[in-house]
């Protein structure tokens, strides 16, 4: 059975990036809504997940904070990957079908020791992808 986290993973690897998904891939990792801002100065809409913790208050009382691009910024990306592991990422194909960017998530002192791996369209997605797959893995372990 494929659990939410999975096949969030599975959705990175093979959709392009996305705010949209961004915004799936906050709840299900942190929790709480997401709620679309309308920028004025732009027209554009960006979400950002609304929650019971800390932060940011929002004119409306409740706290909230941006969505992090997990699948387009590495630094966003990375955030996702527990400290206490270490990861490699690589950009390249051997063939014009393969994803673009490749992820190894393993235990620190032994990289035989692979715990996760993900793929994507780019080095972002393929991290975040693998990192998912690390989150769903450490809550049973």
């Amino acid at each position: 059975m494929m659990t939410p986290l999975v096949s969030l993973a599975r959705r990175v690897e093979t959709e392009e990036s996305s705010r949209e998904l961004d915004a799936e891939i906050a709840v299900a990792v942190y929790g709480g809504k997401i709620d679309w801002i309308v920028d004025g100065n732009v027209g554009e809409s960006y979400p950002v997940r609304v929650y019971a913790d800390t932060s940011g208050i929002s004119a409306s009382g409740e706290l909230q904070a941006s969505v992090p691009r997990f699948t387009s910024s590495l630094d966003a990306a990375v955030s996702l990957v527990p400290n206490d592991l270490y990861w490699k990422a690589g950009r390249g194909r051997i063939h014009h079908e393969e994803p673009l960017g490749g992820c190894i998530i393993y235990r620190a002192g032994n990289h035989t020791d692979e715990i996760a791996c993900g793929e994507g369209a780019n080095v972002p997605s393929a991290i975040t992808a693998a990192a998912l797959r690390v989150i769903e893995a450490k809550g049973k372990m």
